[in-house]
C-alpha cells in the first residue's frame, strides 16, 4: 500500500548485475541426506515442479493476482520486475553474492571459493533430467 499510494518504495536486494543472477536456494541438512534421501528428493522435486509452474513472469503474476489482494502497480513491481525465478542455480554468480555479501559486512567470512563444494545436484538432476552443466548456468 505504501508503494502504491507513493509513500513507499521497493527494496532492491542484491539479484542482477554485478550481484548475479541467484534468487532462489534451497538448503537440506547433510544428516537429512544421509537418512532419507527419498523424502529429499520427493521436497526437491516439489519445489522443482512449482518453480517450473510460475517461472513465467505473466504466470506468475496472474496466480499471484488471483492469491492476493495486492494493488496491481505492486504486483507488477515484485511479479514482473523485481523476482526472477528459476531452479537453475549460476554458481559462478553464488560465489559473487558471496563475496559482496562479506565486503558489505553481511558476513563474518568470505566463502565463495566453498560454494561448488557444497552445493549437491543429484536430487535436483533426477527430478528435472537435466545435467548438473545445465543447472549451473543459465
Amino acid at each position: 500500500m505504501s508503494i502504491s499510494s507513493g509513500k513507499g518504495k521497493l527494496f532492491h536486494h542484491m539479484f542482477g548485475g554485478t550481484w548475479g543472477k541467484q534468487e532462489i536456494g534451497f538448503f537440506v541438512h547433510r544428516k537429512l541426506i544421509e537418512e532419507k534421501p527419498d523424502l529429499v528428493q520427493r521436497i526437491v522435486a516439489s519445489h522443482a515442479e512449482a518453480i517450473a509452474r510460475v517461472s513465467e513472469p505473466g504466470a506468475r503474476y496472474e496466480l499471484e493476482a488471483k492469491a492476493s489482494r495486492l494493488p496491481a502497480p505492486v504486483l507488477a513491481m515484485t511479479e514482473k520486475e523485481f523476482l526472477k525465478v528459476d531452479y537453475r542455480t549460476h554458481l559462478a554468480d553464488v560465489a559473487t553474492m558471496a563475496r559482496r555479501m562479506h565486503a558489505a559486512g553481511w558476513t563474518k567470512r568470505d566463502i565463495s571459493g566453498e560454494i561448488e563444494k557444497n552445493v549437491d545436484f543429484r536430487f535436483l538432476e533426477k527430478a528435472t533430467g537435466k545435467s548438473k552443466a545445465e543447472l549451473t548456468q543459465w
